[in-house]
């Protein structure tokens, strides 16, 4: 990894913040501001479709957010499927991290109606909520809720400020809606440049990491190629891709896409993840030695996320299961080793 690049971008980003976030205080800062006061609203994204010969599912994405600036309390969000709608699995994340998690909860246990409680919704936070289902005959989700100060709107999250409105609320404002454009366009270039050092995960890679790791494998092959013919693709997606390929037979390719997301990025994460698809190859080919060498390597590399990764695959769950050797005390075993070498490495 170009550690030095990544830090010198991250000290560039920092200081078009900063200077960034005073320059638009200085020309657009108001004496007074209105009372504060909570703004829920929530969008669907279109559900995304797959298919193969034995299966139709869907994926539907729906976000609720507080556009104000005042802390939403006990907002409920209910969304209501068609009655013959099996929902195969679910998840509820926050844009404030894991911390936030506690402030959320599915209750109810109605078959065609997901409700979320959120106790608290910060301003400019946001809840995402993945729901994977069959396929359903109506192109809407039902999707109503409220808080303690009113009803949730159904609307966009995205928060836009017209270039003319900023030029006539103040004389100078127009030399700070430059600034702002300018600095944002190199604060977006240089966060896109770190990301790809990086090899950050996409959304697009989530989706297909789920529907690889439960059995759906054309279909995260499906969601993975459309993805790097329409934008490109990082090294998880060419590590995951590869999985896919050798899972539907064509191992020869397999090789080549880790190969290829091992030179995109030379992390140790992405040295973990390609270790563990292959360990998973060989295991699937009755190659147990080589699973075995593959897999210890992975878990050496990255411990908790190779944990992590086991947890949410039934290719990986059974992988562990083979070999009883990989312990919980065999993996704080290794994860004390790798860190160990870690530490002897720092000053290289």
């Amino acid at each position: 990894m170009r550690w030095k690049e990544i830090i010198i971008g991250a000290i560039i980003t920092l200081i078009i913040t900063i200077i960034g976030g005073i320059t638009v205080w200085k020309f657009t800062k108001e004496p007074s501001k209105p009372e504060p006061k909570s703004i829920v609203v929530a969008e669907a994204d279109s559900p995304a479709k797959f298919k193969s010969d034995s299966k139709s599912l869907i994926f539907n994405t729906i976000r609720i957010g507080n556009l104000g600036d005042k802390v939403a309390q006990s907002v409920i969000l209910s969304i209501e499927f068609p009655e013959d709608t099996h929902v195969t699995d679910f998840s509820i994340s926050s844009s404030s991290g894991a911390a936030a998690r506690k402030n959320l909860k599915e209750i109810g246990e109605k078959k065609y109606e997901k409700i979320i409680a959120i106790d608290s919704l910060l301003p400019e936070e946001t809840v995402t909520i993945s729901i994977l289902t069959n396929e359903y005959t109506e192109n809407e989700l039902h999707i109503s809720g409220r808080y303690s100060e009113g009803l949730v709107q159904k609307g966009s999250l995205s928060k836009r400020v017209a270039l003319d409105d900023l030029l006539k609320e103040r004389p100078q404002a127009g030399k700070a809606a430059l600034t702002a454009l300018v600095l944002g366009i190199l604060l977006a270039y240089m966060t896109f440049r770190i990301k790809n050092e990086l090899g950050a995960p996409r959304n697009v890679n989530n989706t297909a990491f789920m529907l690889l790791h439960n059995g759906l494998v054309e279909e995260a092959a499906t969601v993975l190629e459309t993805n790097m013919t329409n934008r490109g693709s990082n090294s998880y997606e060419m590590a995951n891709l590869g999985l896919c390929k050798a899972l539907m037979g064509s191992k020869d390719a397999s090789e080549k896409y880790f190969s290829v997301a091992e030179l995109y990025s030379t992390s140790k994460q992405i040295k973990a993840l390609v270790a563990f698809n292959r360990a998973i190859v060989s295991f699937e080919s009755d190659e147990f030695d080589d699973a075995r060498r593959y897999f210890e390597s992975a878990v050496t590399l990255a411990s908790r996320r190779i944990k992590l990764y086991v947890k949410c695959s039934k290719f990986g769950t059974r992988l562990a299961e083979h070999f009883p050797e990989f312990s919980e005390h065999h993996y704080q075993t290794l994860t004390n080793q790798s860190t160990r070498s870690q530490h002897s490495c720092a000053g290289l």
